[in-house]
C-alpha cells in the first residue's frame, strides 16, 4: 500500500461516518416553541418578541441570548416566513 490508498481506509461496513442523519425537531425544542408562539399571535413578531413569548410559554433555556438562539432557528422553519425585516409570521 502506498501513502495515498493507506489515507483512503474505508469506514466499517453497515456502520456511516460522521453525525447521524437528523430526524426533525424533538418535541418541546425551541424551534417547536417558536412556531407555537407564532401561531397565536396574528401579527408577524421580531426575534425579540418571540424569545419573549418562548420564556413565556415555559421554554427552559440556561441560554445568555435567547435572542440571538431564535434568530438562528427561524431561517430554517418551514413553516415560518419573512414577512418584511425582521419580522416573521406562521
Amino acid at each position: 500500500m502506498n501513502a495515498m490508498s493507506a489515507a483512503h481506509v474505508a469506514a466499517p461496513v453497515g456502520r456511516r461516518r460522521g453525525r447521524p442523519p437528523g430526524k426533525g425537531s424533538r418535541a418541546g425544542s425551541l424551534k417547536d416553541m417558536i412556531v407555537k408562539v407564532l401561531r397565536q399571535r396574528s401579527k408577524p413578531l421580531t426575534p425579540q418578541e418571540i424569545a419573549d413569548g418562548v420564556v413565556g410559554a415555559g421554554y427552559k433555556t440556561a441560554s445568555k441570548n435567547l435572542t440571538k438562539a431564535v434568530s438562528n432557528a427561524l431561517p430554517t422553519l418551514k413553516a415560518v416566513r419573512k414577512v418584511d425585516r425582521g419580522l416573521y409570521q406562521a
